[in-house]
């Protein structure tokens, strides 16, 4: 999650245009560490970003928590797959 809210800096930091701007974000749906959505989806509002993510299985036996990735990509328009 870390990698949309960096995402989400850089766009704001960028001069808007006529388009919306996306990321496609490829993830196992999970995370390393807690995280707040809220906080996130209010950042990647403010740039005016769509996420899409493409959702893999992974075999990492690393501690991690689960992240609602179509929640996520539908709160800013996008979708999980």
């Amino acid at each position: 999650i870390r990698a949309l809210d960096e995402s989400a800096a850089l766009f704001a930091a960028e001069k808007r245009g006529a388009r919306r701007r996306a990321v496609l974000m490829i993830s196992d749906g999970k995370a390393p560490h807690y995280f707040r959505d809220e906080d996130t989806l209010r950042n990647l509002w403010n740039a005016d970003v769509v996420v899409h993510a493409l959702l893999v299985k992974s075999k990492s036996k690393e501690s991690s928590l689960p992240i609602d990735m179509p929640k996520l990509t539908e709160a800013t328009g996008g979708e999980a797959i």
